[in-house]
């Protein structure tokens, strides 16, 4: 593989390291950071509903205290129901429904202006005495809570539903005292919960998907969760399971609690806050959809995905052009290189720019012109070599050649010494 291909790999494998490191990073502090955010809106909306409710509460409960402050009520109840009177008083019935028809009267008009849908007002032995509910008229409440605590203090639940209002009713009990005596009537008023439901379907500071709802102590929902939700038949039968509803009954926290990822009763995946409501007895419970809550975190990760594809190809194209251009210099270097090693030393090494691989074809140039030295300097020392080594030779040659004709002159004398000899010989003979 040639080194530009490796090149622009690394730097490839570098850049989607970096990349991935950042969109992983990015992705966890926006989920984090959104999720902070997305709880904290939905804890400010809950603290303001439990603010609008308890506002609405705290007024129908002075309407009712101005009622019973009025008193009709309670001069009615002195003269014809409490313990001290009532014996003085049995002669005195037609006086009583003249009273009663007055109180009764007085509480009709009431209902007219108010946001209560029944009143009644309760004997200190707990019998219904008048009431804006004919229907109650002379029924015993005596083992019924409100009844008992609101004789002590002003007692609120949300129970009984009403079919006319196809929900159920916030009950407010409050005690009257009887003039010069210990003895303690109650006030009753019943308010539709439907006066809530404006309250909790206001889906201000959520998104679409968010909404708000109350849960009895029983998990019976109390009210709608969707402003196109159609009312069940009895809004009594309408019992809700969750996580988040048990933590609230279980732990009646008194300030807005958040619960991250849980799935509420419709089984989809949520986050939410839970708030005991003392003043009704109710939670309510603000909760919006995980996935849309946190949908914006998916779009910066398209983006980044998006934007880190563009800069890839960006930078694969830059990456190759440096690495072409870097090793078409290693590719001159090389053809140069290759050149003085077949043995071109004339061939000068030299690349463009000034940088470590100029800095090493200069280094080759200097090995170059080194090695070109030295053939020339062996060049010669052989060539002087050569011209003693032939001067030798030719003196060789001279002596062999002495040699030789000192041998023929040797031999040639010797023939003539034997020839003498055979003269000499045969003069001897003679």
């Amino acid at each position: 593989m040639k080194v530009q291909y490796k090149l622009t790999i690394i730097i490839l494998l570098i850049l989607w390291i970096s990349i991935a490191i950042l969109s992983f990073s990015s992705n966890y502090l926006a989920q984090k950071t959104l999720e902070k955010n997305v709880e904290d809106q939905i804890v400010d909306v809950t603290t303001f509903k439990e603010i609008q409710i308890n506002k609405f509460i705290n007024s129908v409960q002075k309407q009712l205290q101005d009622i019973a402050n009025v008193g009709m009520a309670s001069d009615y109840l002195f003269q014809f129901h409490n313990s001290l009177e009532e014996k003085l008083n049995m002669a005195a019935e037609e006086n009583e429904k003249i009273a009663e028809a007055s109180v009764s009267a007085f509480l009709k008009e009431k209902i007219l202006f108010t946001n209560f849908s029944e009143i009644s007002i309760l004997t200190e032995k707990g019998k219904i005495d008048i009431t804006t509910n004919d229907k109650l008229v002379d029924q015993y409440t005596t083992n019924e809570k409100f009844y008992i605590e609101g004789k002590k203090d002003i007692y609120v639940e949300i129970k009984n539903y009403n079919q006319e209002f196809n929900n159920k009713e916030i009950l407010i009990a409050i005690p009257v005292k009887l003039r010069q005596s210990e003895d303690r009537a109650v006030i009753i008023g019943k308010v539709p919960l439907n006066n809530l439901n404006d309250i909790i379907l206001e889906r201000t500071g959520l998104d679409t998907s968010g909404r708000s709802y109350l849960v009895d102590i029983d998990k019976n929902l109390l009210t709608f969760v969707d402003n196109n939700q159609q009312p069940p038949t009895e809004m009594k039968d309408v019992k809700v399971e969750s996580e988040i509803i048990d933590l609230c009954i279980k732990h009646k926290s008194e300030n807005p609690l958040v619960l991250k990822d849980y799935l509420n009763f419709e089984h989809k995946s949520v986050i939410g806050t839970y708030h005991w409501l003392p003043s009704i007895n109710a939670c309510l419970i603000t909760e919006i959809n995980r996935d849309e809550a946190l949908n914006i975190v998916k779009i910066i990760n398209q983006s980044i995905r998006t934007h880190s594809l563009v800069i890839t190809i960006i930078v694969a194209f830059l990456v190759w052009l440096f690495a072409k251009f870097m090793t078409k210099r290693v590719s001159i270097l090389k053809e140069q290189v290759e050149a003085v090693a077949k043995g071109n030393f004339d061939q000068v090494i030299k690349v463009s720019q000034k940088d470590e691989i100029s800095d090493l074809a200069k280094s080759f140039d200097k090995l170059r012109l080194e090695i070109k030295n030295l053939k020339k300097s062996l060049e010669d020392q052989v060539q002087q070599g050569s011209k003693e080594l032939n001067k030798k030779l030719v003196d060789l040659e001279k002596m062999r050649d002495l040699m030789v004709d000192s041998e023929i002159y040797a031999e040639k004398m010797r023939l003539e010494n034997e020839k003498l000899m055979l003269q000499l010989k045969k003069r001897k003979g003679k």
